[in-house]
């Protein structure tokens, strides 16, 4: 008799706990679907803001009288660093397009990799 108290003792906490876990697994996975969705939030705000930045550096490229005629100029942000590749045929130009997109608003840092060749 004494054995049959202790299984059904065991029973009984097995199932008290059981809702319990439930709940722990239930606000588990809504806390990190939460949690996705502001890391995806901010992920999306963090691209419009790369791509508005690409877009205006694009745009005061293409309207500086000493670069405008230059197409060669490639433009891409990543987490507000705008990264300049291609070629311009002195280094006065390059340093332009690096200075015009220094002075785009957001930017952090510029990369200019565009390479000199006359």
């Amino acid at each position: 008799m004494h054995k049959k108290h202790i299984i059904q003792t065991h029973k009984g906490e097995s199932m008290t706990r059981y809702p319990y876990s439930l709940m722990v697994l239930v606000l588990s996975i809504f806390l990190l679907a939460s949690g996705y969705q502001t890391a995806v939030g901010q992920t999306m705000k963090e691209d419009a803001v790369d791509t508005k930045i690409t877009t205006s550096v694009k745009s005061h490229l293409a309207t500086n009288d000493a670069l405008k005629t230059l197409t060669q100029i490639s433009v891409r942000t990543d987490k507000k660093v705008v990264y300049l590749t291609g070629k311009v045929p002195t280094q006065k130009e390059k340093d332009l397009a690096g200075e015009v997109a220094r002075k785009v608003e957001h930017v952090q840092k510029v990369v200019n990799d565009i390479e000199v060749r006359p």
